[in-house]
């Protein structure tokens, strides 16, 4: 398992490469495991609330920017700069791409769940 600090950036990162943070109870998660993939990042939560879910959000300007519109009814304007971008972000992102996908009330069209684990405690809330 590749251990990492939060404060770790985006530019820091091999492409297509697990790596694992100890998160704190804002993100109600153990263990989030990160994987950069060219215009997307996958996002698994390990322990806690969102127990065994796998999902992936491009991280473009229209991606951030349906995030940032369902989570805070604003634009994001910009890409994410890989240097100054650091993992503790990144988990910010994901909880608010995984509270977009499970909006009944929006379409997703640049977050998407990947993966949930049969036995994870939000299985049967996210049916789709």
């Amino acid at each position: 398992m590749n251990l990492i600090n939060t404060s770790t950036t985006l530019s820091q990162l091999e492409e297509n490469k697990w790596y694992h943070l100890e998160s704190d109870r804002d993100l109600n998660s153990d263990i989030l495991a990160i994987k950069l993939d060219s215009n997307w990042i996958y996002v698994s939560f390990i322990g806690g609330e969102y127990d065994k879910i796998s999902i992936k959000f491009e991280h473009s300007v229209r991606g951030l920017n349906e995030i940032y519109q369902n989570e805070y009814n604003k634009n994001y304007d910009a890409s994410l700069n890989l240097n100054n971008t650091t993992l503790h972000k990144i988990s910010l992102i994901a909880l608010s791409s995984l509270a977009l996908i499970i909006n009944k009330n929006k379409e997703a069209l640049y977050s998407k769940i990947i993966k949930i684990d049969e036995h994870s405690k939000h299985f049967k809330k996210l049916k789709f």
